[in-house]
């Protein structure tokens, strides 16, 4: 693993991060996750006690960070298929929005998408309040809460 590689996506997963996080944030009383990006094919995830949102990629995906996001272009995530960086990122703000906004407060629409999603639901951490974070945010990302479910 080129160690430059590995800087340099950390580097622009690190920009889009504080991108979106402002955006989501900005008005709120919050403090931002620690992001930690490794090369590794570990599971990536939100550890709530630590703040910390760890993603990790084997060096191909590394590589498709820095096309992606060392460009000029504004990112467009409203078409489906996204890379796996963008899953991981978007799967694991979700999950801290989970924790620091949602806080169990479920809603309607929240319940609702959890029930239709039987596929990711199953898995721990991914109950009614991880979906009511994906209806909030689908509009975000001018997406359908649906469509967003589908790209994680």
């Amino acid at each position: 693993m080129c160690v430059e590689i590995l800087e340099q996506a950390r580097g622009l997963l690190l920009k889009e991060y504080g991108r979106i996080w402002n955006d989501w944030y900005g008005h709120l009383d919050a403090t931002r996750a620690e992001l930690v990006v490794e090369e590794g094919n570990h599971s990536s995830g939100y550890r709530r006690k630590e703040n910390q949102l760890c993603l990790y990629f084997p060096e191909a995906n590394l590589n498709e960070v820095i096309e992606e996001l060392a460009g000029t272009a504004v990112v467009v995530y409203r078409n489906l298929g996204w890379s796996l960086w963008r899953r991981e990122l978007i799967h694991e703000m979700l999950h801290e929005y989970q924790f620091k906004v949602i806080r169990g407060e479920v809603t309607d629409a929240g319940r609702a998408l959890h029930n239709e999603s039987a596929l990711i639901s199953c898995e721990r951490g991914h109950g009614p309040d991880f979906f009511t974070a994906i209806a909030d945010r689908a509009r975000y990302f001018d997406m359908e809460p649906n469509d967003l479910v589908r790209n994680l």
